[in-house]
């Protein structure tokens, strides 16, 4: 429960209105919610507060001297870090449905007219409390979540080249984990156990390297996997055909050059690590999706029985 509490506590409220006796009475209607609570007398004041602070909910007054309610949210949605903050429109002098729509219009959460039933208030702003601590928990989670902290599996299908890589430092220089075979049979065990990048000799103890290439290209679980091909002899043009259509990204000729091919080990691998960190993104935004559409039904479900409950006591 203290957990719960201290988690409350960084989850700020503003409440904007010119009159005193409405802010107190917000303090008072809220003050046990364990929410930060944080005031403004007026619109210039609010949009200070806004540019310097992050809240999950603004209570926004309409009649307002100086700039009113509807042009303080104009401005308060013309902010990057507020642009989607649930705003909750307040007004002691309900005249229409039109003024309710416009208030839609510049991106209200609610509309509320005083009096106000306290019970529906409360609910409301602890449905859009529990949103934004939901909301924030996945993106710090996207934000904390780190790319490449397990080091990338280089698959060296070869004879004679994982000796030599591991004795030129590449494990420690690239950070990587060097993985050794060569035959078709274990380099395609490998890629299906999982592996970011393959060096691939084109001959192998029981066949032809261009097989293991094809069966990679073939699958669309590895079918992006980078593959250096390299070949005994300079390559000359049917044998770079075959390399680049069997799916090699390069073809480099025995003796290898140690220098330019961890140089270009690297860029591929820097060029994966981007990618999988769009596809963590991605995954990410995907769940906080969900995790946003779950509670906004929750906060549906909320509003739907305050009414009702309201309805009765009528």
């Amino acid at each position: 429960m203290k957990h719960a509490a201290m988690e409350s506590a960084n989850v700020s409220i503003l409440l904007v209105d010119d009159s005193p006796d409405a802010l107190e009475l917000y303090r008072t209607v809220l003050g046990d919610l364990g929410l930060n609570l944080i005031t403004a007398q007026n619109g210039e004041e609010a949009l200070r507060l806004v540019k310097d602070n992050e809240f999950a909910a603004i209570v926004l007054d309409i009649q307002m001297p100086g700039i009113d309610g509807y042009e303080t949210a104009i401005r308060i949605r013309s902010l990057e870090k507020s642009r989607q903050t649930p705003i909750i429109f307040v007004t002691g002098n309900y005249k229409d449905e039109q003024s309710a729509a416009r208030g839609y219009a510049l991106g209200a959460a609610d509309y509320i007219t005083k009096p106000f039933r306290v019970d529906a208030f409360r609910g409301k702003i602890q449905a859009y409390a529990e949103l934004f601590r939901r909301t924030r928990k996945v993106l710090e989670q996207m934000r904390t979540a780190v790319p490449g902290v397990e080091r990338e599996r280089v698959l060296v299908a070869h004879s004679g080249l994982a000796p030599l890589f591991k004795s030129a430092g590449w494990p420690d220089k690239l950070g990587v984990e060097i993985l050794e075979c060569n035959s078709i049979k274990d380099a395609t065990e490998w890629v299906k156990k999982g592996v970011d990048l393959v060096i691939l000799g084109s001959e192998l103890s029981d066949g032809d390297g261009f097989e293991v290439a094809r069966f990679i290209r073939q699958n669309e679980e590895y079918a992006t996997l980078p593959i250096i091909l390299i070949t005994g002899q300079s390559p000359g043009e049917e044998v770079l055909h075959k390399g680049f259509k069997a799916g090699a990204v390069d073809v480099l000729p025995m003796p290898v050059n140690l220098e330019l091919l961890r140089a270009k080990v690297q860029a591929l691998l820097s060029q994966f690590r981007q990618i999988r960190s769009l596809k963590q993104q991605y995954q990410e935004i995907e769940r906080l999706k969900s995790e946003i559409e779950n509670t906004r039904k929750r906060l549906l479900e909320i509003e739907s029985e305050l009414d009702r409950l309201a309805s009765l006591a009528v």
